[in-house]
């Protein structure tokens, strides 16, 4: 996965914590690029 969306989770989690928790766990990750992928 990519160093800034690691970064950026990271850096939302210990902002929001549990709130950011949840809702990360109904969201699926989209990363943008050639050909769209869904990451679980």
């Amino acid at each position: 996965m990519n160093w800034i969306i690691r970064h950026e989770e990271q850096y939302l989690e210990e902002r929001s914590g549990d709130e950011y928790r949840e809702y990360r766990s109904h969201v699926r990750r989209w990363v943008q690029g050639a050909a769209a992928q869904v990451i679980d």
